[in-house]
């Protein structure tokens, strides 16, 4: 499916090692004030920055990350990153853990391409929609998304 997952820029704060993102964030929202299942946490974004056909999937690297709100300030010892508002190509599912979300992305890539666009040089990402997830029992709502360009063709 093609349409924009995100209508504006969106501002997310990430940590480079899941290991240590799950941890550490539930107490930096307690101490700052945010509740973190309600208004903050509702999605939960995993930025994909390389490609597991070029670079070697155990070197591929994945940042975990939560939507701001706007009022938010830049959360030390946290990274900001920005998804530029503008077309994006998407398919969304609920899985399982044993899922193989590598058909997903394939799905995602091949109907990008069938469609008549192009991916934007930007990397992909995933949005965990938590509140329509049940991650106690290992099912997760997510939208496989992408950055689009129409294909200029020389």
């Amino acid at each position: 499916m093609l349409s924009p997952p995100l209508t504006a820029n969106q501002s997310c704060f990430a940590a480079d090692d899941r290991h240590f993102f799950l941890p550490i964030i539930p107490k930096w929202c307690l101490e700052h004030g945010y509740q973190l299942l309600n208004r903050l946490m509702r999605h939960m974004l995993v930025i994909n920055w390389d490609n597991p056909e070029i670079t070697n999937p155990e070197k591929c690297r994945t940042d975990v990350c939560l939507t701001l709100l706007d009022k938010c300030q830049k959360p030390a010892p946290f990274n900001t990153q920005i998804i530029q508002a503008g077309s994006h190509a998407y398919i969304r599912g609920v899985f399982n853990l044993q899922y193989n979300y590598e058909q997903a992305w394939q799905q995602l890539f091949h109907s990008i391409f069938d469609q008549g666009y192009q991916p934007e040089d930007s990397p992909c990402y995933k949005i965990m929609h938590i509140e329509t997830s049940d991650p106690a029992n290992g099912i997760f709502d997510v939208s496989f998304c992408q950055a689009i360009a129409m294909n200029v063709r020389s």
